[in-house]
């Protein structure tokens, strides 16, 4: 049987951890270790914890806590750094459901690929916080690295990789990442494979707390990217191709290092951006939000 580390970052999640904690213990066809890093909450998410921890210690392992509230991002980063001699990792949030064979899919769907570095993510059914059905999420187009670089389709709380993928992340940690689910699906897509399940495999739980809140219409989408840019936070996608370059050199093929530099290079000069808009390599899933990203990389905002 394979056994997965489930990755579990907490920040007042009490509200709805326990039925999240309840699914991902009720697992079948895979052995599981649950390992929970609290981010500083300040409601009752670490007694539940420690409650947990007790009840099921061959199962649970609740981590020391962030020291300052840093963020789900250098939470999971802190989460795929820890040793571990599991088969697989599994990324889960605080607030969702899972259906009790979600893991055994994703292994089952893992095992049958022949690369070392792999990724499983999967649809989500959007559900209100009574688990009643919203929708599902619309399927992305093939992954694929030059994607990768201007869009995350992996959501986190889907996502299952093997032990090569943790050993990248681990081994050489980021500084510069939007989301720690973005450079997963960056690291796959450029090293491995990124597999995309279009059946929903996790309960997606909608509401005011979200860390970061999901979607399923283009307008929404649209709408916080709009918000994103005119709020001055900076894109990461030229800070990320940066990244990826400073820490894999040896591991990265011709067309990689070339699409990267160029990404890196357009941020010192228009003609370098009008190029780098102008590939049609450098696509999002839908056509508005491909406009949306090519205007970016002209204005120099990514």
């Amino acid at each position: 049987m394979k056994r997965v580390d489930v990755l579990l970052a907490t920040y007042n999640g009490a509200r709805h951890l326990r039925e999240q904690i309840d699914s991902v213990l009720a697992q079948q066809g895979v052995s599981i270790r649950l390992r929970i890093r609290d981010d500083g909450s300040s409601d009752a998410t670490p007694a539940l914890l420690q409650e947990y921890a007790s009840r099921y210690p061959d199962q649970v392992e609740v981590l020391p806590a962030a020291a300052r509230g840093e963020g789900a991002a250098r939470n999971f980063l802190a989460l795929l750094a820890l040793p571990s001699d599991a088969d697989y990792f599994a990324l889960c949030d605080q607030d969702d459901v899972w259906p009790a064979d979600r893991l055994a899919v994703a292994v089952n769907a893992l095992e049958a690929v022949a690369v070392p570095v792999r990724l499983y993510c999967s649809a989500v059914e959007y559900v209100d916080e009574s688990l009643q059905s919203l929708g599902i999420s619309s399927r992305p187009v093939a992954p694929s690295f030059a994607n990768a670089l201007v869009e995350n389709i992996a959501q986190g709380c889907t996502m299952v990789g093997d032990a090569a993928l943790r050993d990248l992340v681990g081994k050489r940690p980021p500084e510069k990442v939007a989301m720690h689910d973005w450079w997963l699906y960056l690291l796959a897509a450029a090293f491995g494979r990124a597999l995309y399940d279009p059946v929903p495999r996790v309960r997606y739980r909608q509401h005011g707390a979200n860390a970061v809140g999901g979607g399923f219409s283009l307008w929404r989408k649209l709408h916080k990217n709009w918000v994103r840019y005119t709020s001055g936070r900076a894109w990461p996608m030229a800070a990320q191709a940066q990244e990826l370059l400073r820490l894999y050199p040896e591991r990265l093929d011709a067309f990689q290092r070339d699409m990267l530099a160029r990404f890196v290079a357009g941020k010192r000069g228009l003609p370098a951006r009008l190029r780098l808009a102008a590939d049609w390599r450098i696509r999002r899933q839908s056509l508005p939000e491909t406009l949306v990203v090519k205007l970016l990389i002209i204005i120099n905002a990514y």
